[in-house]
């Protein structure tokens, strides 16, 4: 059983999830995790990421930037 914080905890979650790759996709632009050097477009950050548990703050560590630049 689920209790409530943790659900909580999981719309949190995809709502970072959602406004990050909505804001790449405004930008043109693709999201770059710096501590793995790894580049992702919109749609792959969503498919791999949307799903996931991480802790408080965990988002802030990407970027939005032109993979070009």
């Amino acid at each position: 059983m689920i209790d409530s914080s943790t659900n909580e905890q999981q719309q949190a979650h995809f709502i970072d999830v959602i406004v990050l790759i909505k804001e790449a996709l405004r930008q043109n632009c693709w999201i770059y995790e710096p501590h793995t050097a790894m580049w992702y477009t919109p749609e792959e950050f969503g498919a791999k990421y949307q799903d996931s548990n991480f802790e408080q703050g965990w988002i802030e560590q990407f970027k939005i930037m032109n993979p070009v630049d």
